[in-house]
């Protein structure tokens, strides 16, 4: 070791889709005539928009239990968060991902539909506050429905989607709020 600092050329590439599955190969080239073989492949998957609770995604909230209207989720390349997790419930909190409603009524219904992938155990919990770092649990499911009363007509709520297993997970979902 020389001490000598190499300067490594390194690419960004912008427009990868966010919890999207890539591999990659790396070759070096020495000089016109002196190529390396291919190394790889490597994998990695990139971080999806709603990993962390200051990105939720909103969900609009349907003028019935129909579900009218959702909003596509996956944990698919989803981190653990830093809040807390109290659920009373298991499950691994290490794919969670965030959505957020503003309430219009008292009640509302929230469904995780349409599951499909490696883990279709789900759990979600609702939460108030207005600032991430300082949320009040106000329901943990480990069903993929729940109610929620009490709420305030206004107020932004944000809800937390995660899986039963520990590890990588594939899961893909819909979000529905039902008046």
């Amino acid at each position: 070791d020389t001490g000598e600092i190499v300067d490594v050329p390194t690419l960004t590439i912008s427009d990868l889709d966010p919890g999207t599955s890539y591999v990659f190969y790396v070759r070096a080239i020495c000089a016109e005539d002196d190529l390396s073989n291919w190394s790889g492949p490597r994998a990695f998957v990139t971080v999806i928009v709603n990993d962390e609770c200051d990105n939720a995604i909103l969900v609009p909230v349907n003028p019935d239990t129909n579900c009218g209207q959702v909003v596509g989720g996956t944990v698919i390349g989803a981190t653990g968060s830093s809040q807390p997790n109290d659920c009373e419930f298991s499950g691994t909190a290490d794919d969670d991902v965030w959505f957020e409603f503003v309430a219009v009524t008292a009640n509302h219904s929230i469904d995780l539909l349409n599951v499909v992938g490696s883990s279709t155990d789900l759990y979600h919990i609702v939460y108030e506050g207005d600032e991430c770092g300082n949320l009040t649990q106000l329901v943990c499911s480990d069903n993929n429905q729940s109610i929620v009363t009490g709420l305030t007509p206004g107020q932004t709520y944000k809800i937390r989607v995660y899986t039963w297993f520990s590890g990588a997970q594939t899961t893909t979902f819909d979000v529905c709020i039902g008046t």
